[in-house]
């Protein structure tokens, strides 16, 4: 699941786009979109009921937003991975082990 996620977040174009990529909003529109995006559901009724009547996708989904807020609180930004000292330059991205940091925690 966690690399499905983190794939999302890599390649999906609506994660590429400026007020996403490599912020706090990114990351946390990366777990609510895999959840209501790639995550395969029994029907369309499971899907429903995970994200909005407190199944497994609406708690990862807020669980991710405390995080996040938490992060913010104490002025923790995702910083480009490229701009990271002694990192090959792989685009805009947030590094790895931020995202799967915040996506575990959820």
């Amino acid at each position: 699941m966690c690399n499905s996620a983190y794939e999302y977040a890599m390649v999906n174009e609506s994660q590429q786009l400026e007020t996403n990529k490599g912020t706090l909003f990114g990351a946390y529109n990366a777990v609510t979109g895999y959840f209501q995006n790639v995550r395969t559901y029994k029907d369309s009724e499971s899907k429903l009921k995970s994200l909005l009547y407190g199944g497994v996708g609406k708690m990862r989904a807020q669980k991710a937003f405390n995080l996040c807020m938490k992060l913010e609180e104490y002025a923790v930004y995702i910083t480009p991975y490229s701009r990271f000292p002694g990192h090959a330059s792989h685009g805009p991205f947030a590094p790895p082990f931020l995202f799967v940091t915040i996506y575990i925690s959820v």
